[in-house]
């Protein structure tokens, strides 16, 4: 989000430190359709308001109370952040580096083992998913344009009906229309729905599901012994 101020020479300098002390406590900015709406504790908006209306023009303050409503009544729809997936080339490399270098510790996977032909996903809540075969055009394709990187930003929802609504009726353009997912830990139902580029955010409403992460995903079949140490 950008936004232009002309403010009065005193006041940049106020501003400007106080506004960047506020962002610390920024947490995640989530898109749907044409809105952003940033997921910040309630009294970051508020206080930067309170500093906009002491130290410049107080017609530039409506914005931020318009967000603060916003941000309470996207939390109704939003419950968390659920995981991020990238696409990569390698995902058993790209998750063993995020895991020596990053200190992650493996948290599920997908591949051949638990019935998965087409993908192979090593969680450790950022999901590093990569081709098994070759053919797997939209991956392949993906991967060549861009490179290793972000694909999906999957968002855990408690009413996905109202929140795929919402994002439809404010322009959302949904990718994959809600539907359900189960092995014998239970079900969750998902949608996808597009944002800029190439990045997608899938919904997930957990319906009844008591395993670790996902449907179709396991325990780690190995952990490097390594990893304990480093």
């Amino acid at each position: 989000m950008l936004v232009m101020l002309f403010l009065r020479n005193s006041a940049v300098r106020v501003l400007r430190a106080k506004f960047f002390a506020l962002r610390k406590n920024e947490s995640c900015g989530i898109l749907i359709g044409r809105n952003l709406f940033c997921d910040s504790f309630e009294k970051n908006f508020l206080n930067f308001h309170k500093l906009l209306q002491q130290h410049a023009w107080k017609p530039l303050t409506w914005p931020f109370a318009v967000l603060s409503l916003i941000n309470k009544y996207i939390r109704k729809l939003i419950k968390n952040f659920h995981h991020i997936k990238f696409w990569v080339g390698n995902a058993k490399q790209a998750a063993e580096a995020y895991c020596i270098h990053f200190g992650f510790q493996p948290f599920a996977y997908r591949g051949l083992e638990t019935g998965s032909r087409d993908v192979v996903s090593h969680a450790i809540i950022f999901v590093f998913e990569s081709p098994l075969k070759y053919g797997n055009k939209e991956m392949d394709h993906h991967l060549t344009l861009h490179g290793d990187g972000v694909k999906d930003i999957a968002l855990q929802v408690d009413d996905i009906e109202k929140t795929v609504q919402t994002a439809e009726s404010n322009g959302a353009n949904i990718l994959e229309h809600i539907h359900e997912i189960n092995d014998q830990h239970g079900q969750i139902r998902i949608a996808s729905i597009k944002t800029y580029g190439d990045v997608i955010h899938t919904l997930i409403e957990n319906v009844s599901f008591k395993g670790s992460f996902m449907p179709g995903f396991c325990s780690p079949l190995f952990t490097n012994p390594l990893l304990s140490v480093l």
